[in-house]
C-alpha cells in the first residue's frame, strides 16, 4: 500500500529439518528482536528428541538456554501438579499464566542443593526431586481450593519471592529433620514433606494472600527472608489471640 515498487528482501529456506527451522527461528528473532526466555524454554520442551542437538546450535549463535525447560513443562502439563495449566510460558495455552518459570527453577534448584542424595542417579532421581516439590505445595491448593481457575487471585501466594521463600524454608525444616532424627526419615512420604506447609498456612487469613502487599521489590535474599520473618509474626498473633495484621510490615488490613 505504500508504494508498489518497494523491494522486499526475503530469505526462504526450502524443505527444512524441525532442527534447522527452530534454529533459524530462534536465532533470527533473537538477533532482530530479543525473545523472551521463558518462550527459548517453551520451544526446546517440544523438541525433547533433538534438545541436546538444538542447544548446541544455539550456544554457537551465542543464545542461552535454561536447563530446566523440561521440568517445568511437566509442572505446567501433569495433572499431579500442584501447578497445573499455572504456568506463565508459551506452552501454557488455555490456563492461568501465574506462576514464574523461574519461581518453579530456583525452587528446584533449593530442592537439588538441599538434599543432594535426591540426584545423585540423574533420572530417576530428579522425579524424586519433582516429587518432592509438589508434596511441599499441594497442602496450599487444598487449603485454599486452588485451580488455574481462581489461582491469580492469591496473588501473593503464588508471587515467585514468595514461592522461593516457603520451599527454602520448608527443605531447611526437612533437612533439620534428618540431621536430629534418631530414626530414618523419609522426606519423600508425603506426610513428612507436607505437614510443615500445613502448619505454616493453618488459620492464616485469605486476605494475607489475597490483598496486595504494601512492600515491594521483594524477590532479593532479604526480600525473601522478611517474607518468612512476616509469616512467623501473622502466626504468633494469630496464636495469641491479637489482631493477625498487628505491626506486619508486608499488609495492612483497611477491611
Amino acid at each position: 500500500e505504500y508504494k508498489a515498487d518497494l523491494p522486499i528482501v526475503v530469505s526462504l529456506f526450502i524443505n527444512m529439518k524441525k532442527l534447522d527451522r527452530a534454529f533459524q527461528f530462534l536465532t533470527i528473532n533473537n538477533k532482530a528482536s530479543k525473545v523472551k526466555t521463558d518462550n527459548i524454554k517453551a520451544l526446546i520442551s517440544n523438541f525433547a528428541s533433538i534438545e541436546g542437538n538444538l542447544k548446541e546450535r544455539l550456544a554457537t549463535a551465542s543464545i542461552s538456554v535454561g536447563k530446566f525447560s523440561s521440568d517445568i513443562d511437566i509442572v505446567d502439563s501433569d495433572k499431579d501438579s500442584p501447578f497445573y495449566k499455572c504456568i506463565d510460558w508459551a506452552n501454557n495455552r488455555n490456563g492461568s499464566k501465574v506462576i514464574s518459570t523461574l519461581a518453579i527453577e530456583n525452587s528446584l534448584k533449593t530442592i537439588q542443593k538441599t538434599f543432594p542424595e535426591l540426584i545423585e542417579n540423574s533420572n530417576e532421581n530428579k522425579s524424586i526431586v519433582l516429587e518432592l516439590f509438589y508434596n511441599i505445595w499441594h497442602p496450599a491448593i487444598e487449603r485454599y481450593s486452588i485451580t488455574h481457575e481462581n489461582i491469580s487471585i492469591f496473588l501473593n501466594l503464588f508471587k515467585k519471592a514468595t514461592i522461593q521463600s516457603i520451599t527454602e524454608y520448608i527443605c531447611n525444616k526437612l533437612s533439620d529433620d534428618i540431621v536430629f532424627a534418631i530414626e530414618e526419615i523419609d522426606i519423600t512420604e508425603k506426610e513428612v514433606s507436607q505437614k510443615y506447609m500445613r502448619g505454616l498456612l493453618h488459620n492464616i487469613p485469605e486476605n494475607f494472600w489475597k490483598n496486595e502487599w504494601q512492600l515491594k521489590g521483594l524477590d532479593n535474599q532479604a526480600g525473601r527472608t522478611l517474607i518468612i520473618k512476616e509469616i512467623s509474626k501473622l502466626k504468633r498473633n494469630i496464636n495469641s489471640g491479637r489482631d493477625p495484621y498487628e505491626d506486619l510490615e508486608l499488609y495492612k488490613d483497611d477491611s
